[in-house]
């Protein structure tokens, strides 16, 4: 058990000490400032100590720790608080009240020229209030009766003749003031009050010299930063180690000296000469240890604002000592997090680093500014684990590469639940102690991934080294199941599987996110033999289908996963083996030729508006495949149906094709598009174009009598035109109404 200091009183270090002095840099003395937060410690405060005082029991608050001041190589003399200055001036001001009351063996007021020795150098003021308040203003007090009234004591103060008007802008003496009124209204019939104090150890403290540490302004200031206020930080700190004296006090000594020391030092150097940031930062970063501990032991998905128990009060210390470890080593955080972790922009994956997709900066720092999601929890917590296992390199960075792996699998499915936290930390702590893959029906993590690491763990490793860079490619985003899955069966080794990836990466290189690389590769990926990623159908009739392509550079990596709710979807490596190389890739005309104009596949691959980049799935859909197979939809998520936002294929690339040359208005809820030039709806219909107009039916007229229309017919109605597709002709079906239209507007 640590050194716990000298347990001591107010009264008897006052008196050992030459002085108690609170330095300049200190704040101002908080606990009677006027909000809830302060009233509410100061009542726990006084009550605790009248309590004791009452049962004539000891009561303990907590350690004062200070020492001589170091400035220039000289030390100055005295006890200088480094921590407890707001417990030390409460005793104080409570010393200072029973002194009123008390008297000598002769009848006479005592002498209390020993609390002289208590001074303030905060500010000039609280120091001079501070040396009249136990010399002319005390004596005032005392001759005007006050021990027989006991009420009125702030007033009393304030109307004295030495109470200065600065007095009343000084937040100490204000505060001061608010404290002697609680304290009499608490302790105002307690009868031998100095007698107790000074008498019996009821009130004690520990006190615990520091000379050792060198108390400096820079110690002071990274200290006393936090502010004018009672802060948030403060109530946490005071509530855990509360918790810490509750169920290991034996503890309590070095987890409050950390606190204020080592475990600071480290927040003050992220945010240096930003003391309100610092507290703010230690606060988060509190709350994600804590939110951490609760969850250690893998029974309830706990919050960081309960009540610690023992086994968490440890694992918090240990888990700050891990980090203070961290900090204090060459390189720091940064040094220790790129040992094992990257993050780039790259697409292309670095060999011998783990890339954490979308984590850009050590944990141990984000973990100071923001509350931690799921998986940076896991992660961090996994990277704990590795410090705490002391596992060889080569062996740890194994290990954390298997956690990065699981933990993208369920990122991508978002499934990645604070409910299922303890679920995770227990698989996390069974993979890295024993390198032990979870089961797949015990287990929170996606069962592919699951089934995937545990592959790969089967392998030679030198195949399962070569695999680290493909897992970090942007694209491939931790996951090689596809892959896996299609070359392994063909050949066991694993040879066959890394001639393939090292081939998807020439494809997928650095560049491929470029605007013309996207386009290249959207289109390649369209073949008239090989059907791929087959959604399996989610309305009441077999007919509607829905498929998913390639729609954006940014949605690469959702296009190889493996899915089991996907179909035929190793149909994409076949496609993938038949491109030649990249240099070779088909543009949007020479691929349409591939393909016959009444195909859909011609219109997606030679219309770049047959996708919408701005779409989140890259589905499309079908209402009658069989029937409609050119009445086909651009859908706005994987669902369709008919409240769902879908752009008709055709008709976005209709729009965007005459957009510069008409005015035009558009409802992409499956409706037509309206040429308002001319007043007509122009519809998109599997057996042709159709060409409606309520307003003016000589427009229609001009559009049958027009040669090039032969084959257009009126509807009974008479209120549209039907302007039949020909998959003989020389002009494709785009091409075939943007001519129709445009007949209309030379003719206008």
């Amino acid at each position: 058990m640590p050194d716990t200091g000298k347990l001591t009183t107010f009264f008897r270090l006052i008196n050992e000490e030459s002085s108690i002095r609170i330095p300049k840099v200190q704040r101002d003395y908080a606990y009677g400032r006027d909000d809830d937060k302060a009233r509410e410690i100061l009542s726990g405060m006084l009550d605790s100590m009248l309590d004791a005082l009452q049962d004539n029991r000891q009561e303990i608050f907590d350690f004062v720790y200070g020492g001589p001041y170091a400035k220039d190589d000289e030390t100055q003399t005295g006890m200088i608080p480094l921590d407890g200055q707001q417990r030390l001036t409460t005793l104080f001001l409570l010393h200072f009240y029973a002194s009123l009351f008390a008297k000598d063996s002769y009848g006479n007021p005592i002498d209390v020229s020993v609390l002289k020795k208590f001074s303030y150098e905060t500010r000039q003021t609280a120091n001079d209030f501070r040396l009249k308040l136990v010399t002319e203003i005390r004596d005032r007090i005392i001759r005007s009766g006050y021990a027989d009234r006991k009420t009125g004591i702030k007033k009393l103060i304030e109307d004295d003749a030495e109470f200065s008007p600065a007095y009343a802008f000084d937040p100490t003496i204000q505060s001061m003031l608010v404290v002697l009124e609680q304290i009499e209204l608490r302790f105002a019939d307690f009868s031998d009050l100095w007698e107790a104090l000074t008498q019996r150890d009821n009130l004690c403290f520990y006190h615990i010299t520091l000379e050792k540490f060198g108390l400096t302004d820079e110690l002071y200031i990274k200290m006393n930063s936090r502010g004018k206020k009672l802060t948030e930080f403060e109530i946490l700190k005071a509530d855990i180690l509360d918790d810490v004296r509750n169920h290991v006090p034996e503890k309590a000594f070095d987890i409050a000296r950390k606190f204020d020391t080592e475990w600071m030092d480290m927040v003050w150097n992220e945010f240096p000469g930003q003391p309100a940031k610092a507290d703010i930062a230690y606060m988060c970063l509190l709350g994600n240890v804590l939110r951490i501990a609760h969850n250690w032991n893998g029974t309830i998905a706990g919050s960081e604002l309960r009540c610690l128990d023992e086994a968490e009060v440890s694992f918090m210390e240990e888990f700050l000592d891990f980090m203070y470890q961290v900090y204090i080593k060459p390189g720091g955080f940064a040094g220790w997090w790129s040992k094992y972790y990257y993050e780039d922009g790259h697409v292309l994956g670095q060999k011998d680093k783990i890339r954490l997709f979308r984590i850009d900066r050590p944990l141990f720092v984000k973990a100071m500014v923001e509350q931690l999601s799921v998986p940076e929890i896991i992660a961090l917590s996994a990277t704990y684990l590795i410090w705490k296992t002391n596992l060889p390199y080569n062996v740890a960075f194994k290990r954390l590469r298997i956690v990065r792996n699981l933990t993208r699998a369920n990122q991508r499915a978002n499934s990645a639940h604070t409910t299922d936290l303890p679920s995770f930390i227990n698989d996390i702590k069974a993979i890295i102690k024993d390198e032990h893959i979870p089961l797949t029906q015990n287990s929170r993590f996606i069962g592919t991934s699951l089934d995937e690491e545990s592959a790969k763990l089967s392998l030679e490793s030198s195949v399962y080294d070569c695999l680290l860079e493909y897992e970090n490619h942007l694209v491939l985003d931790a996951s090689l199941s596809l892959f896996m899955d299609e070359y392994l069966s063909a050949d066991s080794s694993g040879k066959l599987l890394i001639i393939e990836l090292k081939r998807f990466c020439e494809f997928f290189g650095n560049g491929c996110r470029s605007k013309q690389s996207f386009e290249a590769l959207r289109v390649s990926f369209l073949d008239k033999e090989i059907d791929y990623w087959q959604a399996p159908v989610n309305n009441s009739h077999d007919r509607v289908k829905r498929r998913f392509f390639l729609h954006a550079a940014k949605d690469y990596a959702s296009f190889f996963f493996k899915n089991r709710q996907r179909e035929n979807q190793f149909g994409i490596l076949k496609v993938l083996k038949q491109l030649e190389t990249p240099d070779k890739l088909k543009g949007n005309e020479s691929k349409a030729e591939e393909f016959r104009i009444d195909d859909w596949r011609y219109y997606m691959a030679k219309y770049p508006a047959s996708n919408n980049l701005d779409t989140n799935s890259g589905c499309y859909g079908w209402k009658d495949y069989d029937a409609c197979p050119l009445d086909v939809y651009i859908l706005n998520s994987t669902y369709f149906e008919e409240w769902n936002l879908g752009w008709s294929m055709m008709l976005n690339i209709l729009f965007d094709k005459i957009k510069d040359v008409f005015l035009l208005r558009w409802d992409t809820h499956q409706r037509p598009i309206d040429v308002t030039d001319f007043g007509l709806f122009v519809d998109f219909k599997q057996e042709g174009w159709v060409i409606s107009s309520v307003a003016d039916s000589d427009i229609l007229g001009r559009i049958l009598k027009n040669p090039l229309f032969a084959s257009a017919r009126l509807d009974d109605d008479k209120t549209s035109v039907l302007l039949p597709h020909d998959p003989n002709a020389e002009c494709d079906y785009i091409e075939a109404i943007e001519k129709c239209l445009l007949s209309l507007l030379d003719k206008a």
